[in-house]
């Protein structure tokens, strides 16, 4: 009974992809009516839509899984990135065939922003049409939530405010309370089960598990890990074998080699930039103090290891002691020059070497005193997971306003916060908006001394 309400899922789906190819051609034709004034397509660009629809069904095909479950907002961007694809081969054709002088350019950037413009509005349009006329059975699938967690009541608040979602909540149940489930197993066409489960609270799903084996009702094992600190969490693989990924860092396969490249290049051209602010910086510590130009601390660099980590020297006294003290406010260690370097971050310049040595990245957590470490990893939750990437000179905490002294562990705890966001949402367009950052707010901040 439950098999019937599949083919008016695959309409719907086929219907948008239907609905896609359409919004492509009246696209098409208002781009021809604004470009040449009239709504008649030519026969070449004629041929071009036909091309694109065809490719539109070749790339796309998670741009018509059925909406339920997903974000409203990732199926648009499924679209979108769908359509900058689809619009990217065209071109490519084009230049490749050498036919792309026989279109205009302005005609088909009108093309490609009215076609995604369509997309979006009409799948608005959809969604508040489902929410409000979905068929309980067609459009909806009955749910039945096992179990009591933080996921459990999130799962609950999401079903209740997403009309749009595809699903309607049955009713919440105990794992335990197994008589009951068998009772609405047996008289309720149900279409899913959810079963809630924590690590701090261990279920024996088996017999949930066992109810269910001569139903065709689906059931999905939605893991609580509220209690539980997660870095790039997602589903993966070893040997064959799935598990749930807890902690794991982007920094692997391209996305290594895109950071690696990123660093050399910007470092040595950096460092040639600032040769000369380096030279002028060198010499004005050695007429106006005592003692190296260059202090060395050793601090923890990717995955704990140790590096070491160059920086203008900027006491009097500048001795690496088992005990490392943090610079205060009008700390009388500090010499006056090294009060304007400290101020400007222009005391790290040196750390660019460390970047073009491999030590550290241009954009990162910023590396601590290793003494530093030994302390806040047994205070602060998660503090070592800011050492999946390689130590940063700037990063996302620094241009929040979370540089210099962490006087209390508030400070720290916020510090880890923003590093760990950075490590979660790793990418190279964030690193160069951190890097843009950094240049307009290094002068603002109040707090490094």
């Amino acid at each position: 009974m439950q098999f019937q309400n599949q083919n008016p899922l695959k309409l719907v789906k086929s219907a948008i992809f239907m609905m896609d190819i359409g919004m492509m051609v009246l696209a098409a034709i208002i781009a021809s009516y604004l470009k040449f004034g009239t709504t008649t397509l030519q026969k070449e660009y004629l041929v071009l839509v036909g091309i694109a629809c065809f490719v539109q069904y070749a790339v796309s095909t998670k741009v018509y899984q059925m909406w339920r479950g997903n974000s409203r907002y990732s199926i648009y961007w499924r679209a979108i990135i769908s359509w900058l694809i689809v619009i990217n081969i065209i071109f490519t054709l084009l230049v490749m065939a050498k036919l792309a002088e026989l279109f205009s350019r302005q005609w088909f950037l009108f093309w490609s922003i009215i076609a995604i413009t369509l997309f979006i509005s009409y799948r608005i349009i959809l969604f508040k049409a489902l929410a409000s006329f979905g068929i309980d059975g067609v459009v909806k699938k009955r749910i039945l939530i096992l179990g009591a967690s933080e996921v459990q009541r999130e799962l609950v608040r999401r079903a209740s405010e997403s009309n749009w979602s595809g699903y309607s909540l049955y009713g919440i149940l105990d794992v335990a309370e197994v008589s009951r489930i068998e009772l609405i197993l047996s008289n309720t066409n149900l279409h899913e089960v959810w079963v809630c489960t924590n690590f701090q609270n261990n279920v024996d799903i088996k017999k949930v598990i066992e109810l269910f084996n001569l139903s065709t009702t689906t059931i999905r094992i939605i893991p609580d890990l509220s209690g539980l600190t997660l870095l790039n969490a997602g589903r993966s693989s070893v040997l064959g074998l799935p598990c749930i990924d807890i902690s794991v860092s982007h920094m692997s396969g391209i996305n290594l080699a895109v950071k690696w490249l990123e660093d050399k290049c910007l470092s040595i051209a950096i460092i040639i930039l600032i040769l000369p602010v380096l030279l002028a910086i060198a010499t004005a510590i050695k007429l106006t103090s005592k003692g190296p130009v260059i202090f060395k601390q050793k601090r923890h660099g990717w995955n704990g290891k140790i590096i070491t980590v160059y920086k203008f020297r900027t006491m009097k006294n500048a001795i690496q002691t088992d005990v490392v003290e943090q610079a205060k406010l009008n700390d009388s260690r500090v010499t006056p020059l090294g009060a304007f370097l400290r101020k400007s971050s222009l005391d790290e310049l040196p750390q660019f070497f460390n970047v073009l040595l491999g030590d550290m990245s241009i954009v990162g957590p910023r590396p601590h005193a290793v003494q530093h470490n030994e302390v806040y990893m047994r205070r602060i939750n998660s503090y070592m997971l800011r050492h999946k990437v390689k130590p940063g000179i700037t990063g996302w905490a620094q241009i929040n306003g979370y540089r210099g002294e962490t006087d209390v562990d508030s400070k720290m705890i916020a510090r880890v916060q923003y590093d760990l966001y950075y490590i979660e949402r790793w990418s190279l367009w964030f690193d160069l908006l951190i890097v843009l950052k950094t240049i307009v707010c290094v002068f603002r901040h109040r707090n490094a001394y």
